[in-house]
């Protein structure tokens, strides 16, 4: 399974570092998808596999690691889903293209994937890709970007959530807010497996919580805006799948 690089409980470096609350307060919403422990494993590996993906530009060792996994892993992890049409097309060209380039040098591989993901998540032009995935400039609706950013950090540092000094990306970053998803999962199935109800309740409400408030709210705006931008099949399935995610 590849895993999040970008983040991390606990010591070492990475782009987002997390911690456990202290005050262990329980939450009031409860999900039907948050709250499902069949879930929990493969919800957390999807949300940490997707902000890998957007958090760090494809090298050499990604295509390796993919290819390593197979592209019967992703299929795998959308049966542990029971993936919607959604999840499960975005999954099939995942593994679509990495069995159709298995045979090309690594390095090859390597290129198409980095010009593909600087085209749909660096907002390098107006007229080469998409806006850059930033809540910020995707919710009007919560005033300038400067406000978005502060609203996000806002709740990670509730959380106990501390972003590094080496982190490029901002707070309300598409990758940054999908890693954020995956560590609250995390936490949840760390605190039911050790029998802590209030504390599981808690990460699922707060999971919650952030995916209807922020993420469903301006997610498919920005994946219909940059699907016709995507040149390889992975990251057509990377945005199929980020969409039927965060779909509210």
């Amino acid at each position: 399974m590849i895993e999040a690089e970008d983040f991390e409980t606990g010591s070492g470096k990475s782009n987002v570092s997390f911690k456990n609350r202290e005050d262990g307060m329980p939450g009031t919403l409860k999900s039907s998808l948050f709250s499902k422990p069949v879930y929990e494993e493969s919800l957390a590996q999807t949300f940490s596999l997707l902000a890998t993906l957007l958090n760090q530009i494809p090298d050499v060792a990604l295509v390796e690691k993919l290819r390593i996994a197979g592209g019967d892993c992703l299929k795998l992890t959308g049966e542990n889903l029971e993936a919607p049409v959604g999840i499960e097309q975005g999954l099939q060209k995942m593994s679509d293209f990495i069995e159709a380039t298995a045979d090309l040098p690594g390095e090859e591989v390597q290129e198409q994937l980095a010009i593909d993901w600087t085209r749909l998540f660096r907002g390098v032009s107006p007229t080469y890709g998409p806006q850059p995935p930033y809540e910020g400039l995707f919710r009007p609706d919560l005033g300038d970007h400067i406000v978005v950013m502060q609203a996000v950090n806002r709740i990670y540092r509730e959380i106990g959530v501390a972003t590094s000094d080496e982190n490029s990306n901002r707070p309300d970053y598409l990758g940054t807010e999908l890693g954020f998803l995956s560590f609250l999962i995390q936490q949840m199935a760390k605190a039911g497996r050790a029998g802590e109800s209030s504390d599981a309740r808690h990460y699922a409400g707060v999971a919650e919580k952030f995916m209807k408030e922020h993420l469903s709210k301006w997610v498919a705006a920005f994946i219909s805006e940059a699907y016709p931008h995507a040149n390889t099949d992975f990251y057509k399935g990377v945005l199929l799948l980020i969409e039927s995610v965060c779909r509210p």
